[in-house]
Order: C-alpha cells, then sequence, then structure tokens
C-alpha cells in the first residue's frame, strides 16, 4: 500500500489593527482549545516583546517575534526559525496547531507562499486569516492607515470587536465599511473577543493573499519605545498618557510602581489598566505616534529619561479615573 503522508499542521494567523484586541482573542482561543497542545507565535512591531511575557503568565506557550513585520523582509529570518522549530517538534511534543498573532500594523502578505519558501509547505498549511477590529474605531483606523483597511480585505474571518463599548451607529457605520472592503465574508460581533469559531479549521482552501514580502516596514509608521528599569509614579504617567491621547494611535506596556507592575493599554479612544501580581522584569512602554505627531511621544520619551515620573509620596494608581 502507497504510504499517507501526513496532513500539514494548521497555522491560524490572527491580525487587526492596534488595540482591536488580538491578545485577548488569542486567551479567548486558550481556553476555548483547553488540553489541546497549541503553540502561540506573538508578533510586536516594536523591539519590545509586551504582549509575550504577559501572555505566558496567563499559560500560553509564547514564541516571540518583535522588531516588525512577519511579512517584512526585515523579519523573515526570524518568522523562518520560529515556525521551523515548531514544525520540528518530536513526537511527543506534537502540537495541534500554531496561531500566529501579528503586529497591529502588518500589511497581510502571502502566508502560504513564505511557508513554501521556509521549505516548510509540506507539514504547515495556513488554516485561516481572522481580523480583530475595534466597532468604535475602524472608519478612523482605516483613514489613518491603509495597513488596516487590507487586513480586512485579506480575511477569511472577521471579529467586530467592542461592541459593548460602541454605539449602534459606530457599529453600523464598522459594517459598512467591513461590507465594502471584504464582501461576503462573515461578521462576528463580539465583546472581549469572544467570537464562536475556530481559527483553525481550514477554510482558505490554498489561497493566499495575494502579493510579496515587503521589502521594509511601512515608512509611515513610527514607534517610541519607553524603557524604564525602576518603578514609576503611575498617576503621573497615565496622565502624560491621557494629554498626548490624541495624537496616538496606541499605547501598551507594563511598568512598575511602588504598588506593583501596572499593564497599561490605549487604544485610541480608552486607557485600560491591569495590575499585575509579579513585578516585570524587563518594564516599558510603546507608543504609536499618528504620522507626522511624533512630538508629544518624543517628548513622553524625554521626561521619562529626566525622572519626570519618578515616585512621589501619596502618589498611586488607585484613585486614576482608569480604575475606577
Amino acid at each position: 500500500m502507497p504510504e499517507t503522508r501526513p496532513q500539514p499542521m494548521p497555522v491560524a494567523v490572527v491580525t487587526g489593527f492596534l488595540g482591536a484586541g488580538k491578545s485577548t482573542f488569542l486567551l479567548h482561543l486558550a481556553r476555548r482549545y483547553g488540553g489541546r497542545r497549541i503553540a502561540w507565535v506573538v508578533n510586536e512591531f516594536s523591539r519590545l516583546d509586551v504582549d509575550g511575557p504577559w501572555l505566558r503568565g496567563e499559560g500560553l506557550e509564547v514564541t516571540p517575534a518583535p522588531g516588525g513585520s512577519l511579512f517584512c523582509a526585515c523579519l523573515a529570518s526570524t518568522f523562518r526559525r520560529a515556525m521551523g522549530g515548531l514544525a520540528d517538534r518530536p513526537a511527543d511534543g506534537a502540537l495541534h496547531g500554531i496561531v500566529v498573532e501579528t503586529s497591529g500594523l502588518t500589511r497581510p502578505g502571502p502566508v502560504d507562499t513564505m511557508l513554501d519558501e521556509f521549505g516548510l509547505g509540506d507539514r504547515l498549511a495556513v488554516s485561516s486569516l481572522t481580523t480583530l477590529a475595534d466597532a468604535a474605531t475602524l472608519p478612523v483606523a482605516c483613514d489613518a492607515l491603509e495597513a488596516a483597511a487590507l487586513q480586512i480585505a485579506a480575511s477569511d474571518h472577521i471579529v467586530l470587536n467592542k461592541c459593548d463599548t460602541a454605539s449602534e451607529e459606530q457599529i453600523a457605520r464598522a459594517r459598512a465599511l467591513i461590507a465594502r472592503l471584504a464582501p461576503g465574508r462573515p461578521v462576528h460581533l463580539t465583546a472581549r473577543a469572544a467570537a464562536d469559531l475556530d481559527p483553525l479549521v481550514p477554510v482558505r482552501g490554498g489561497r493566499g493573499a495575494p502579493g510579496a514580502w515587503a521589502a521594509a516596514a511601512d515608512a509611515g509608521v513610527s514607534v517610541v519605545c519607553l524603557e524604564r528599569a525602576g518603578t514609576v509614579d503611575a498617576r503621573a504617567l497615565l496622565s502624560a498618557l491621557e494629554a498626548a491621547g490624541t495624537t496616538l494611535l496606541r499605547a501598551k506596556g507594563i511598568m512598575n510602581t511602588p504598588e506593583g507592575a501596572l499593564k497599561l493599554d490605549w487604544d485610541g479612544a480608552r486607557i485600560a489598566c491591569q495590575t499585575l501580581s509579579a513585578p516585570s522584569e524587563a518594564p516599558g512602554l510603546v507608543l504609536f505616534p499618528r504620522p507626522g505627531q511624533e512630538g508629544p511621544a518624543q517628548n513622553l520619551l524625554r521626561r521619562l529619561h529626566r525622572g519626570e515620573f519618578d515616585p512621589a509620596a501619596g502618589n498611586g494608581i488607585a484613585e486614576h479615573p482608569a480604575n475606577r
């Protein structure tokens, strides 16, 4: 009898603009998959790996890929090593699938072709591309950067997230935009990214997004990384972020404060804070300024280096509006 070749391992690609809820969606999937052994590849546009340590703290087996877009030539070798290492797992550590979370600034590329170029096409196959979108801010995101619209257009599934905090009018505008960019594609309306779908179930039929490797990162996008080894005054830092808020597409990070580690997330409209159980070993904050509005982010970096956010007696996070 002819030898039966094993089926390729499914690879689900999860994308979505900055702050749409991709990492929350990964946590939702992890709970859904239960005892299934899944590997999670997390791509950060900045050099700081913000989400990886947080997701590992939630029990996910994370392979980080910071420093650019996975579909850019600048990260080709990193992506190849990550996917090759997962495909080469011995039988006793074999995976049920791989979920790849791309940077929020990613322009979707021909993932299937890339795996073939890596020599992995017979062992790994893209099952689907799922895009997360913020119901309240999707039209603004698509106006700000072309990548947001390209992510929607390349999708197999679209998760319209944060519907619990968006108005009916905002949801209607977002759905009309999705219908124009990705006609006929299923749209899942969710709060906290709890979509009833399994992206590891194949729906692609071997098709990939058109195009080729990007030669370099998007020239229209900049990123400011704030690294701080000591502690900061959370209230002062949050106030500075709120003041710069209209100039930022996104801000996220983990900073150590006298009260403990604080995970910060600004999605362009709201600041969310989460107190973590243990101090961060690599605290830092990543700012994504709007094109042409880099000044406030760079000024915040200078203020941090000057020590303007050093802890002061009586300051903390308990009374900050973001935590009420």
